[in-house]
């Protein structure tokens, strides 16, 4: 076994040598206040708005909020829009289109209960991940669940190699990528960035959990399946 969890607590400003902007992926719909809330905390926090692209993944049915996301400005959101299909079980394949739509290096999974609270983390993800020209890594940042990786950050060249972002697959996709790239011992935690996780489940993201939980073990031996297929993408395309 390679898994190799890393703790960066420095990352040195440089300029940026091959990653220099980032996707922020936010799948969004209803609660009103806490997207505000989130809305607020990543316009505060973005020191270079040319760096930062959000992009935003919108019900076709929830009106409400595809009106708040056209009223948004620095940076003014891409917004997908798109059927509901299975709801919370469908977050893999709502990643996998936001991906599509995103035009950064580096693509960031992001949700509406997420708040940033350090100034420049967008600045710090990229001066980390151009430690590692190759593409390959999952940077983490000071949340909860701690060592989950729940805002993951990979590269473009990554999610080009394996052909998606997401294993749609899986349910908890943000474990997945920080094994896939724990293989390579690059699944990086970087503390100094903090973000607060509200974490508020609602009863869709309850009862999927929920059925996870009650096949755990056929749940875990696919979720490893997963991981085995994306690891021998990777290498094989390291290797060519």
């Amino acid at each position: 076994m390679e898994s190799v969890l890393a703790l960066v607590r420095v990352v040195a400003r440089r300029p940026a040598v091959m990653f220099e902007t980032l996707s922020l992926l936010v799948p969004i719909r209803g609660h009103a206040e806490r997207r505000a809330h989130f809305w607020a905390s990543l316009h505060r926090t973005i020191a270079v708005h040319a760096q930062v692209q959000l992009v935003v993944r919108v019900d076709d049915d929830d009106e409400d909020t595809h009106t708040w996301a056209l009223g948004l400005r620095q940076p003014t959101p891409t917004i997908v829009v798109g059927p509901r299909y299975d709801g919370y079980r469908s977050l893999p394949r709502f990643f996998n289109e936001m991906a599509q739509a995103a035009t950064g290096d580096l693509l960031m999974c992001g949700n509406d209960d997420m708040a940033f609270m350090t100034e420049d983390w967008a600045g710090d993800l990229l001066a980390a991940a151009n430690q590692y020209p190759d593409g390959l890594f999952n940077l983490g940042t000071y949340t909860y669940p701690a060592g989950s990786f729940p805002f993951s950050c990979v590269s473009r060249a990554a999610v080009e190699a394996l052909g998606f972002l997401n294993d749609e697959r899986l349910v908890y996709s943000d474990i997945f990528l920080r094994d896939v790239m724990a293989r390579f011992g690059r699944a990086v935690l970087l503390p100094q960035i903090v973000i607060m996780h509200v974490g508020q489940a609602d009863d869709d993201a309850v009862a999927v959990k929920g059925a996870v939980h009650r096949d755990a073990d056929a749940y875990w031996r696919l979720h490893e399946a997963c991981v085995e297929d994306a690891v021998a993408t990777l290498r094989q395309r390291r290797a060519a």
